[in-house]
């Protein structure tokens, strides 16, 4: 529940690196950006690793989660494209589709099935027939079993 959690900030690279860690304990951890106006993004899927006794991290790519999530596209805004990231916790039947603010289709992402696990799909932008989109405001939604999400992204051109 990340209610005895620390906040480290102000990483300049994708990566940093972190002391004292206890070896055999569990730790888990989030991210989320800011865009350059101060704004945060949502958190993002939940990850864990635990500490060996080489004060290593044991690999947890393939952790399933416990419950579908969807986390917020990034970078948003973006230009030209996005991720969208989500986990299963079990296989499922999923749909990703985009769609402008008038409610129509603009393309299709995912449509079959799904392994359990955290997965990400860029969005590049594009329609379904190839063609670039207009700047705006965009909502996508994935849909995996009976449960189903939607979120806002602006693109900025």
């Amino acid at each position: 529940d990340f209610s005895d959690s620390k906040t480290i900030q102000g990483f300049q690279k994708p990566f940093g690196e972190i002391n004292n860690l206890q070896s055999g304990k569990k730790y888990y951890w989030k991210v989320r950006s800011k865009t350059p106006d101060g704004k945060y993004s949502d958190f993002s899927v939940p990850g864990e690793f635990e500490v060996d006794k080489t004060t290593s991290a044991k690999d947890e790519s393939n952790v399933i989660p416990k419950k579908f999530i969807v986390s917020q596209n990034y970078p948003n805004p973006f230009n030209p494209t996005t991720v969208i990231e989500f986990a299963l916790p079990a296989n499922e039947f999923v749909t990703l589709k985009i769609y402008d603010m008038l409610g129509r289709t603009v393309r299709t992402l995912i449509r079959n099935e799904v392994q359990a696990g955290t997965h990400k799909v860029v969005w590049d932008g594009m329609d379904s027939n190839g063609r670039k989109v207009a700047s705006g405001a965009y909502i996508y939604r994935i849909t995996a079993g009976k449960a189903s999400v939607t979120k806002k992204m602006l693109l900025m051109k």
